[in-house]
């Protein structure tokens, strides 16, 4: 049950970080680029975007620094990933330089990729329990990016946001380093692998995971970056803007809570495939809405939010 609490927090504060990106482009973008460049929104925020595609290689780097929990245990592996996090928070929120703003924002990503919370999960939880703990997880994950629109809602001030973020993490790094269990010896975590039954050792097995992951992940990415752009040209006003960012999450945490549970108990290929469907029909939802201009901030909050439930239900 410990194992259990510490995850949640070390998730909150994990993705609370994680969604400063995507959730608060409109706001950073207008100091960072759209003021010094006089460019719009739109340009900005392609502009944006393209110039990151350099910067993911450092998030790129995250599933190999993760392999580093085999050499100097989860524990060590996770105060690194959190340093990470906490190194680019503080570039992010000094900097004026837009180039440096995404350097800092690539520690971050690379930090939160690293997810720690797998391994545990894997090592720790009951084969048949993993499913709905991870899916708590990922709601209390979507549960950040609501809090990330309260302390919006609260300051227009982006700063103070990755302010916010700095704290939240260096608390998690000192709740981990006092009250997270060590890290058991080398030959007793070697016994835990063995007992999980996770044998695949040649690329031939492991392609079918991977291939469908490197494309999901390419999805994800694609409709992840211009969400709260789209949402912030659509609605225009900031009271809508805040709503769609309250209602996207609470969707998001339904459909990853529900599709998590019904992991363990239904067939996962099943629950996978339901989670494509979802994802499917709120990018469609979610994309019409901002083409066509509709104002309206519950219809985009409900496409963004099972946009990404589904998406992320499917990955976890």
């Amino acid at each position: 049950m410990l194992i259990i609490l510490l995850l949640i927090i070390i998730q909150l504060g994990d993705s609370f970080n994680s969604e400063l990106y995507d959730k608060i482009q409109s706001l950073y973008l207008k100091d960072l680029l759209m003021v010094p460049q006089n460019i719009n929104l739109e340009e900005a925020t392609i502009m944006l975007n393209q110039a990151a595609i350099p910067f993911c290689i450092i998030a790129a780097l995250a599933p190999m620094a993760r392999a580093l929990v085999d050499y100097i245990g989860k524990k060590k592996v996770l105060l690194i990933s959190f340093l990470a996090i906490v190194i680019g928070g503080i570039i992010c929120f000094f900097t004026d330089n837009w180039l440096l703003f995404l350097l800092g924002n690539a520690f971050i990503s690379f930090g939160c990729s690293m997810d720690i919370q797998y391994v545990y999960i894997v090592q720790n939880i009951k084969a048949d329990r993993r499913g709905t703990i991870r899916g708590v997880l990922a709601a209390v994950a979507a549960l950040a990016g609501m809090l990330v629109a309260v302390v919006r809602k609260r300051s227009l001030n982006w700063r103070s946001l990755y302010f916010w973020g700095i704290i939240a993490v260096a608390a998690v790094i000192i709740i981990v380093m006092f009250l997270m269990p060590k890290d058991a010896g080398r030959e007793t975590e070697k016994k835990k692998r063995v007992k999980t039954n996770f044998k695949m050792t040649s690329v031939k097995e492991i392609m079918p995971y991977l291939l469908p992951l490197f494309v999901w992940g390419v999805g994800v990415s694609g409709v992840t970056f211009y969400n709260e752009p789209i949402t912030s040209m659509t609605l225009k006003k900031e009271s809508d803007i805040q709503l769609a960012l309250i209602i996207q999450p609470v969707i998001t945490t339904i459909t990853t809570l529900v599709s998590g549970y019904l992991s363990d108990k239904l067939s996962r290929k099943k629950v996978i495939l339901a989670d494509i469907i979802i994802a499917l029909t709120g990018t469609v939802i979610f994309v019409i809405a901002g083409l066509c201009k509709i104002n309206n901030p519950v219809l985009m909050g409900i496409g963004w939010g099972i946009m990404i439930g589904g998406f992320f239900g499917a990955t976890n």
